[in-house]
């Protein structure tokens, strides 16, 4: 299987074994795909920051500018998990979303969901514990050229908003339930 952000393509070669095999395989696919410029292995995801476990097979870096739904979002994909399978829950998402309404995005990231939902919400609070996936939020809030989002660099147990939410987007698995007093609170 694969997925491809941006210019990105990450592999799943579940049955290739040899080294060989996967840089042909990636060679072949930039070839067959000029906008590809790097092709990666990726084998899961690891520890609270789901940093991905990915080795360059061909091609140059790994940041990379992907769009979806109008929004840009650039990342590291060597250092960053940027889901694709979330592409239709980031979309209903934001269709839920009232004018005006003040949302928390407690686990940000680099704006999976804040930025779509910027678009139709008051402030959004986006909150992220990862300082490089931080520096990310903030450059894509810049990038789409955002003026509502108050980008928060903490533990989401440890902010005080002064604005009561009408919303909480808490997109973080496994272990929610740990996080939901400090969801409770923010939105009394």
């Amino acid at each position: 299987s694969y997925q491809i952000i941006g210019d990105v393509l990450l592999l799943k070669l579940l049955k290739v074994r040899s080294a060989k095999q996967k840089i042909v395989i990636a060679s072949s696919i930039m070839q067959m795909f000029p906008r590809i410029k790097t092709v990666c292995e990726i084998k899961g995801v690891e520890g609270e920051y789901r940093i991905p476990k990915i080795r360059k097979l061909a091609g140059n870096g790994f940041v990379t500018i992907h769009k979806e739904h109008g929004i840009l979002y650039k990342l590291d994909a060597g250092k960053i998990m940027f889901s694709k399978g979330n592409l239709f829950e980031r979309k209903r998402i934001i269709d839920q979303i009232k004018n005006d309404e003040i949302i928390v995005d407690m686990f940000a990231g680099i704006g999976y969901f804040s930025l779509g939902i910027a678009k139709k919400a008051g402030n959004l609070y986006a909150i992220e514990k990862n300082r490089f996936a931080f520096n990310y939020l903030k450059e894509n809030i810049r990038l789409n050229k955002m003026n509502n989002i108050i980008p928060i660099n903490a533990d989401c147990r440890k902010v005080d908003i002064e604005e009561k939410a009408d919303r909480i987007i808490m997109g973080y698995f496994p272990n929610t339930e740990k996080f939901l007093p400090a969801a409770l609170k923010i939105i009394e």
